[in-house]
């Protein structure tokens, strides 16, 4: 599932992983309009051809059906709380009784030919595992688009 999220201008103290900074990657490089990301030799070796993922620091585990912790954060307005927790209900799986939810940022290549070494920020992936009784029945990844004017 991917979902387009409107932008959030506010984000609670679990959230505030997903305010990204091109400058502070490792690989990043300031060009005319701004950073850009390359990714270094010693991470290329683990990736794929395509795409490459950060993971955040970011773990949430909540209680289904009414997902307290989101349901708290957003009411304080965290706009991303909000997002997920409706994502998540949307997916809800029967009878799991808890969520943990990791997060990670993905890129892709940005140029025509696999040796261009810029990538583009591509999406921001939800791994949401369902569990029932400490066991992890299923897993589910929502995808949710990422997009910023330019010089944010």
């Amino acid at each position: 599932m991917s979902i387009t999220i409107p932008p959030l201008t506010e984000l609670c103290s679990r959230c505030q992983v997903l305010e990204y900074d091109d400058s502070a990657w490792p690989g990043a490089y300031k060009a005319a309009e701004g950073y850009y990301l390359e990714i270094p030799n010693d991470l290329r070796s683990n990736l794929n051809s395509t795409k490459c993922q950060f993971t955040l620091d970011y773990e949430l585990i909540d209680s289904l059906p009414g997902l307290p912790l989101l349901s708290e954060a957003a009411q304080n307005r965290c706009g991303f709380c909000s997002v997920l927790k409706r994502a998540i209900q949307r997916c809800a799986r029967a009878h799991s009784q808890r969520v943990s939810v990791h997060l990670w940022y993905t890129w892709y290549w940005a140029g025509v030919f696999e040796d261009d070494p810029s990538f583009g920020l591509k999406s921001l992936i939800a791994n949401v595992s369902w569990i029932r009784h400490d066991e992890v029945k299923e897993i589910s990844l929502l995808g949710f688009n990422v997009d910023a004017p330019s010089g944010m």
